[in-house]
């Protein structure tokens, strides 16, 4: 029962550094502990709110090499995402793909064409294929979380194409259909 014990310890620390020692130390002592998996993911929660994205990428490819484990497509998203903030767009760019392949959930599926759509626009600016995935995303997931951020990447897409019509129709279906979302604020001030 140690590595229980460490977890709850873990589980109750305040601060985010002694949580990931704390956590560290099962993954370390305990590589044959049936919660591995959540103790990984919760280093990789951490490190992602530090933006240490270094012991991100270490952290999401540790849990990647789990196997049978429950949170392996948030291990993928976490890696890429690392790949992301460190640069590596087109190492990136094909995990995001693999992803898409393995995955066909609408919320996945939606979450994670938002974030190819992003490694587009910042691999390649406001290109053919930023947009394209965009208004996939926006016609084929109308329902999803991701579908708000849309909207917004749609609005800054446009307007910056000066297509100001446009721009203000994506700002305002935000606006209208999601008021409470974190981009209304921004999609307000646009």
């Amino acid at each position: 029962h140690v590595p229980d014990v460490h977890l709850i310890i873990a589980e109750t620390e305040s601060s985010p550094a002694k949580a990931v020692e704390r956590y560290r130390v099962i993954s370390d002592r305990y590589r044959s502990y049936p919660r591995l998996d959540l103790v990984l993911l919760r280093m990789c929660e951490l490190h992602f709110l530090q933006s240490r994205w270094r012991d991100l990428e270490a952290a999401a490819r540790e849990g990647l090499s789990i196997r049978n484990n429950s949170h392996y497509d948030d291990f993928a998203v976490f890696y890429v995402l690392s790949l992301i903030r460190r640069g590596s767009y087109n190492r990136a760019e094909r995990e995001c793909r693999r992803l898409i392949e393995r995955n066909h959930e609408y919320e996945s599926l939606a979450r994670n064409l938002l974030i190819l759509a992003y490694i587009d626009r910042r691999s390649s600016g406001f290109s053919r294929d930023y947009i394209a995935t965009l208004r996939q995303i926006a016609s084929g997931y109308p329902e999803s979380d991701a579908h708000p951020a849309t909207l917004y990447m749609l609005g800054e897409f446009y307007e910056q194409k000066k297509m100001y019509d446009q721009s203000y129709s994506a700002y305002g279906d935000l606006l209208r259909r999601f008021p409470e979302s974190p981009e209304a604020t921004s999609a307000s001030q646009r």
